[in-house]
């Protein structure tokens, strides 16, 4: 009787195990691999070659710049006298216009949102984009709309990339450095003799 309620029990579970083996089976995502080649090269030093707002900046074999998609296909395809200049940031992507070499942004569709109108550009962080208007010749710091935020009346050398409200900025003699936060105010004021290991760093080169 022992033997026959083991041998019962030992089938039970056998049988339980092969279900859930089977039901965890056809739940786990299978991994597809393409195999189209894509034909890409990193886009030095533009692009950090990561995916952005789902998109890939690239550079392929005949010097075409253009996004794929996360299926490896092209995403659009933009006018023959825009070109792509940056990865995407807050699904915003700079763009040159050959014609006017001016700047301005597209979004994830290729459309271009904020009008080529800029002598210089940076990327969006934390919803703002240093600019310089090309016909005041005034920086700006705009939203994703291309609408003009804050004005800067001090040049700075920064790349405009803010994290937690504040961009790291340095004066034109690049003796001093500083925050800005989003409405242009300094946060704090810094002499590079306070940090010898950014000289050491510069004069190494």
């Amino acid at each position: 009787m022992k033997k026959k309620l083991a041998l019962a029990l030992l089938l039970l579970c056998t049988a339980f195990t092969m279900t859930s083996t089977g039901f965890a089976s056809s739940n786990t995502p299978t991994l597809e691999v393409s195999q189209t080649p894509l034909d890409y090269n990193m886009v030095i030093p533009e692009s950090d070659g990561n995916f952005h707002d789902g998109l890939l900046f690239a550079e392929q074999s005949n010097g075409s710049l253009v996004y794929y998609n996360a299926k490896g296909k092209e995403a659009f395809t933009l006018p023959d006298y825009i070109s792509p200049v940056s990865d995407f940031n807050e699904q915003r992507a700079l763009v040159k216009n050959n014609k006017t070499n001016l700047y301005g942004f597209i979004n994830t569709k290729g459309q271009l949102a904020i009008p080529c109108q800029y002598t210089d550009a940076g990327n969006f962080s934390e919803g703002l984009a240093h600019v310089i208007t090309a016909d005041t010749k005034r920086d700006f710091l705009i939203d994703r709309t291309g609408k003009n935020v804050t004005r800067l009346t001090q040049k700075y050398s920064s790349d405009y990339h803010f994290t937690y409200g504040l961009a790291l900025v340095y004066n034109p003699k690049g003796d001093k450095i500083g925050f800005i936060n989003k409405k242009r105010t300094i946060s704090y004021s810094l002499s590079l003799c306070h940090f010898p290991w950014i000289l050491r760093r510069a004069g190494s080169g």
